[in-house]
């Protein structure tokens, strides 16, 4: 596989979350500003890694997508539990907004992007900015999402044990993540769940053929089209879950990184169908 292309720079900035700090790293190409802006959340099951295990991730897309990446180091369960992941996240986005300027952002281009336990922060922070009248997001990437916390599809029993990611380490997560069970069935604890999925911006979300959150994800991108919302379902055949890891190892995996960074520099202008 290619190598990472280079950037301009990469540092962390800490800022304002109530009477905290919050940490993001803010990656630029190189080029001309203003540039797109791309805010970034990262996976780890709500408990696990750090922005700097994705270094690689953000660099290559601020690279590819010519766009300053934006990623936000969210509190850990379980010191940190729901809902004020989702705050953190949703913070960081309006300081990103607020700052654009100084960061080199175009602040009418901004898109989101999580993956796995990111997905779901991504697609709950974007639920929250159209409620709240917050920051105008144009797109949304979603990679291998945990959108159902209640983990009732089909696929968490068929590829919840053997594939990589066992069925009972998400249910462990999601105990340490909620203090009331209660909480992974409401709109920003599962986006699944929420009665009103209009008036979002247009999404790709990416699913794996043997992931135990494959049909969540799936469930979502019918919803969203339903709903009015141009979405774009990519099944990732063969692929376990978090596959996109490897992709220094499989090509398969290594083009996923490329279409995102394709649709991000174009915005969505690729035509977008419903999974079939």
């Amino acid at each position: 596989m290619a190598d990472v292309p280079a950037i301009k720079s990469l540092r962390d900035e800490r800022i304002p979350f109530g009477d905290e700090q919050i940490c993001v790293r803010v990656y630029t190409p190189n080029g001309a500003a203003p540039f797109p802006g791309h805010f970034y959340i990262h996976g780890g099951a709500f408990w696990l890694l750090h922005p700097r295990h994705f270094d690689k991730v953000c660099q290559d897309v601020a690279a590819r997508a010519q766009c300053v990446v934006v990623s936000v180091d969210y509190g850990l369960a379980p010191q940190t539990r729901w809902p004020t992941q989702v705050k953190q996240c949703y913070a960081a986005l309006c300081w990103m907004t607020e700052h654009a300027a100084d960061l080199g952002i175009d602040a009418a281009r901004i898109s989101i992007e999580g993956e796995s336990a990111g997905g779901n922060l991504a697609a709950t922070t974007t639920l929250m900015a159209r409620d709240l009248d917050g920051p105008k997001i144009i797109f949304q990437v979603l990679v291998d999402p945990e959108l159902d916390m209640a983990l009732i599809f089909p696929s968490v029993q068929e590829f919840g044990h053997g594939w990589g990611t066992e069925s009972t380490d998400l249910k462990e997560a999601n105990k340490l993540y909620f203090r009331n069970i209660e909480d992974a069935t409401t709109k920003y604890g599962s986006p699944l769940y929420a009665e009103d999925l209009s008036n979002l911006p247009p999404a790709l979300i990416f699913t794996a053929e043997c992931d135990p959150l494959r049909d969540a994800g799936e469930a979502y991108g019918r919803r969203l089209w339903d709903a009015g919302v141009e979405a774009s379902v990519l099944r990732c055949v063969g692929h376990p879950h978090g596959a996109g890891k490897f992709s220094k190892l499989t090509t398969a995996a290594y083009q996923r990184t490329l279409k995102i960074a394709a649709l991000l520099q174009a915005y969505g202008v690729e035509a977008f169908k419903p999974l079939e």
